[in-house]
Formats: structure tokens, sequence, C-alpha cells
């Protein structure tokens, strides 16, 4: 994600107009399909945790298994999920052409924003990883959604001064919120669901989550904006799948 924002940047600020319509859209595309190929490559040829591989082959149906003893356990990581997803896309995803589009920010200024941003998220993850792991995954996750909840509404009107410290502020506010639930969410779910299914659960509740709620999170914004011709929906949105997430994580248990 750093690199597409650099990249971006980059060809925003070195191509005219034109030519970015005209070629220079395709660049990213292309640099994005080297690093799937790469990350093709890494995958095949990493090595398993071997008591992970001793439990999995131990299971001929993990996808029936994890139906018929995990339905709760996939309902709670659908709903923590949700929060999750919906604030990845309109943060780190749909907050460049929101920004632009709707509030006036000028492209190189959000694109700017943004990179820092996103530099600066790398640089904390670790570290609120390395917190969440002594305070616990879920309170670090209570932390971070009770923080889009409260602090949305507020950090959406400093965009609306549309200068660059004002949304540079906002944005790191954001990212540090999102630093909490990134660093945290890998474990706590792994956490929830028994080794010898863990792939097959993990990978229909995380992704079937994030791709109904996350990933069109930026076109519901996007009509939410059309349908009642109110630029603040996005926040409205965001507050309400994040809410969803913290009262999920409040009532599980430890």
């Amino acid at each position: 994600m750093l690199l597409g924002s650099l990249v971006a940047t980059t060809i925003t600020n070195v191509l005219t107009s034109e030519q970015l319509y005209d070629y220079g859209w395709r660049i990213p595309f292309l640099l994005g399909a080297v690093i799937g190929v790469t990350g093709l490559y890494l995958r095949r040829n990493m090595n398993g945790d071997s008591l992970f591989q001793y439990e999995k082959n131990h299971t001929n149906t993990p996808i029936k298994d994890f139906w018929k003893y995990h339905k709760i356990d996939s309902l709670k990581m659908i709903l923590i999920s949700w929060g999750f997803g919906v604030s990845v896309y309109i943060i780190l995803i749909f907050m460049p052409t929101y920004l632009h589009k709707f509030i006036g920010v000028p492209l190189e200024n959000e694109l700017y924003t943004h990179t820092i941003a996103l530099v600066v998220m790398m640089l904390i993850i670790p570290m609120l990883g390395f917190i969440s792991d002594r305070t616990g995954q879920r309170f670090m996750m209570i932390l971070g959604m009770g923080g889009f909840v409260v602090f949305t509404f507020p950090l959406f009107m400093l965009f609306f001064y549309n200068i660059f410290i004002a949304v540079l502020t906002a944005m790191f506010l954001f990212i540090i919120l999102e630093g909490m639930l990134q660093a945290s969410i890998p474990a706590l779910l792994a956490q929830m669901i028994p080794k010898n299914i863990r792939y097959s659960g993990l990978s229909i509740s995380y992704n079937v989550s994030l791709a109904l709620f996350g990933g069109t999170a930026p076109l519901i914004g996007t009509w939410l904006i059309k349908i009642t011709g109110n630029i603040w929906m996005p926040a409205f949105y965001l507050i309400a799948a994040t809410s969803i997430s913290f009262i999920t994580l409040l009532f599980m248990k430890k």
C-alpha cells in the first residue's frame, strides 16, 4: 500500500494531466503485476509450522468441521472484520479520492499526506503489536474500534478546513487508530479457531467480511453521498461499522 501511494505520488508529480490519463495510469498496474508474481513465488516456497501441518493433515473435512462446531465464532469474526474492513477501505483506499473530489483538497497535497500517513503506520504497527501482546489483542482492538466511534466525526471536521496541516493531523490520528487494528486483528482472529481448521475458518469468515463490507465501502460511501447529498455519509458509515465491531468485542470472552 505504501509502495502504491509512492508510485501514485510520483507519477502525479512527474507526468502532465494528459500523460497521466493517456498512459500513466497503467504504470501502477504493471508494477503491481510484478509484485503479485513475487508474492506468489514467496508463498509457494514458504515452509509451514510443523505442528500446524500435522494437525491440518489430521482433518479431512475442515470446512465441514468449521461450520459444524464454530458457527458463532465465524459470526464473531465476520462482525469484527466488518469494522476493520470498512476502516481500511475508507481511510487507506477511499480517502484520497474523497478528499480530492468532495472536499477539494489538491491531489498532490492529499497524496503527500497519504504517503506520510502510511509511513507512520508502518513504523507504529510493530510497537502496537508489542503492546497488544502484553495487554491482549482484544483490549487493543476495543481501544481502536472505540477510537473510531468517538473520534471519526471530529477528525472529519479537520478535513473540511482544507488546510494541509489540518488534513495531515487528521490522517495521522486516523492512522494511529488503524494501526491498533492492524497490529491486533491477525493474532486475535487466529486465536479464535483451532489450528486444524484455521486456514478454512479464517479464509471464509475474514475474506467474506472484507469482500462484502470492506471492498464495497467506497462504493457505499459514494452512493450514500449521491442519494442524500451529504458528504459526511462516509464518516457515518465508518462510525456505524466500527460500532458493530466494538460491541462484538465487548461481549467476547477474554
